[in-house]
């Protein structure tokens, strides 16, 4: 902007998430100089959104956003990304990066009432039956999950497993809350400070021989060495599959877990623990509006749930690839 005569500088943004970042600060400028409070000739604003007031889903008010529409941008791809915006996450996402709407709290993931709406009081017997699982290993004091997706017909059965150490079920700061899921047989408590990695693995070597396990998906930062432990164990190291944890990679089956979560097609019973991490689920997005899972951002542990994403995502994109005729790599 100084080795020029004449610089020029076009900042591009969508709607900010608060007050503080580069879009409100451009559009309260730009407001200023439309209202004559500013007097800047070197600065031209163009802001173009849907009113905060108006029915977002009305695709007459999206012209309003989308000065291209129907030439860069078709209405087509508008309705078919809200109609995939099913949760509060999608919808926040979708009214951000495709109306310019600043929406606050768009962290949010499932209402608890939608997950129980597919609670089911007896459980069926899995053994041998066919399944994909997920596992997050989180904090090596706090909690670690496995969850294991059972696909029956057209909706899916979810079984899943939770341990924690015995300093946070006893001496922790969620010892009382963690001592009520223990006393309902919903958390393994292991000996020592940390988490035992051994019980673990136990209990995925324990699954590998009960039932027939097709992938075990894994967050590749935080399970190398229990992989390696694995495979030591005996288990097939060709059933290990790495995932990684960002959000080009956890938008398609973050996605799909909760089209079959809001369709009712993951059946289960009813868990405490589970829906104690779904309650501290926050979902963020990327500057391209791929969403992840949010550890950072969560008031507490959401590892049953990230579990949950791994192996129910990947069960339903693996069920969609082999019904279209592609493989998902």
């Amino acid at each position: 902007m100084v080795a020029r005569e004449n610089p020029l500088l076009v900042a591009i943004s969508t709607a900010g998430e608060d007050e503080s970042r580069l879009f409100d600060e451009m559009r309260t400028t730009a407001q200023l100089v439309a209202e004559g409070s500013e007097d800047l000739d070197a600065f031209f604003g163009f802001d173009c959104y849907v009113p905060d007031d108006a029915d977002f889903r009305d695709p007459a008010m999206w012209p309003a956003a989308n000065p291209s529409l129907g030439v860069t941008i078709m209405p087509d791809d508008l309705a078919t990304a809200l109609a995939q915006a099913r949760t509060p996450s999608g919808e926040a996402a979708f009214r951000r990066y495709h109306l310019n709407q600043q929406i606050l709290g768009s962290g949010q993931w499932i209402p608890i009432e939608i997950w129980r709406d597919s609670e089911s009081e007896g459980e069926p017997d899995f053994t041998g039956k066919p399944c994909l699982v997920g596992v997050d290993l989180g904090s090596t004091r706090d909690l670690s999950a496995i969850v294991a997706i059972f696909p029956d017909g057209d909706k899916y059965w979810c079984k899943h497993w939770s341990f924690t150490s015995d300093y946070a079920a006893n001496r922790g700061p969620r010892a009382r809350l963690y001592s009520k899921f223990v006393a309902a047989n919903e958390l393994i408590v292991t000996p020592g400070d940390s988490i035992d990695e051994a019980m673990i693995r136990k209990q995925l070597a324990d699954m590998v021989k009960q039932y027939k396990v097709t992938a075990i998906y894994y967050d590749r930062a935080l399970a190398t060495g229990l992989v390696q432990r694995l495979v030591s164990d005996g288990v097939p190291e060709s059933l290990l599959v790495a995932h990684p944890m960002i959000a080009k990679a956890m938008d398609a089956p973050l996605r799909e877990t909760e089209k079959l979560i809001y369709d009712r097609k993951i059946k289960h019973a009813r868990s405490e623990v589970m829906e104690y991490c779904l309650a501290n689920t926050v979902v963020e997005t990327n500057q391209y509006g791929l969403r992840r899972l949010s550890k950072r951002k969560s008031e507490g542990p959401i590892d049953l749930v990230v579990a949950l994403v791994l192996a129910a995502g990947n069960a339903q994109l693996q069920q969609t690839a082999e019904a279209i005729g592609i493989q998902w790599l």
